[in-house]
This record gives C-alpha cells, sequence and structure tokens, in this order.
C-alpha cells in the first residue's frame, strides 16, 4: 500500500473508532500538537470535542461516502447522523441530525507519520 493509500485508510479508521465509541482511539488518530480549524487544540481538545459529541448525541455515526487522497492530504466526505439527547449547546432544532461535511486532514510533519496535524471542515 502506497503512502496516499495508507493516509486514507487512517482518515477511515477515525471515523471507525469514532463509531465504536471508543474516544480514545479515534483521538488518537491526531498528532499531540494538532489543530482544528485553525486553531491549536491539541489531541486532548479533539478528545473533549468528540466526548460532548457523544454525550449529546450518543448514537451518532460518521458514514464515509467517498474519499480523495493525495500525498499528505486527505479529504473525507461523510455523513453524519444523531438523536440529540444531551444538554449542551446544541440547539433544540438538531432533535435528529443528519448532516454531510468534508473532512480534510493534512498528514505532513505530525509526530506520527500518519497522524493529522491539521484538520479543517466544510459543511
Amino acid at each position: 500500500m502506497n503512502i496516499t493509500e495508507t493516509n486514507r485508510r487512517i482518515a477511515e479508521q477515525f471515523n471507525e473508532a469514532f463509531n465504536r465509541g471508543d474516544l480514545d482511539a479515534a483521538a488518537g488518530y491526531f498528532a499531540e500538537d494538532c489543530q482544528n480549524h485553525g486553531r491549536k487544540v491539541g489531541r486532548a481538545g479533539v478528545r473533549m470535542v468528540l466526548g460532548e459529541i457523544k454525550t449529546n448525541f450518543p448514537d451518532a455515526k460518521l458514514e464515509t461516502l467517498n474519499s480523495v487522497a493525495e500525498g499528505e492530504w486527505v479529504v473525507v466526505r461523510c455523513g453524519y447522523s444523531g438523536t440529540h439527547r444531551g444538554t449542551s449547546r446544541f440547539s433544540g432544532r438538531w432533535r435528529n441530525a443528519r448532516r454531510r461535511a468534508a473532512h480534510g486532514s493534512n498528514l505532513r510533519g505530525s509526530a506520527h507519520p500518519h497522524v493529522p496535524r491539521a484538520r479543517w471542515q466544510d459543511r
């Protein structure tokens, strides 16, 4: 498997870990010093956000619809679904959420050679 396919598989494994509810494993797919939406949040920050999502949407799932990878970049277009059961800042209009988003990851310069250092999302 070449580096591009390895990077694509890592992005997909994040979704798989999230869907299993293994948030430590999901956060482990991010570099210790990673950025999210241009802000340095680190792995601990990613884990905190994932925990909030699963607390408020316990049945949350990410479905990989398709992906594109080239070298250090991977973009995964995915579907998100979940039922709001919490009391977070998410409004009631998200009671039964279904969204599509594209998540981009840059795997260059990571502490682990295949762990995203930067991530962005577009809806």
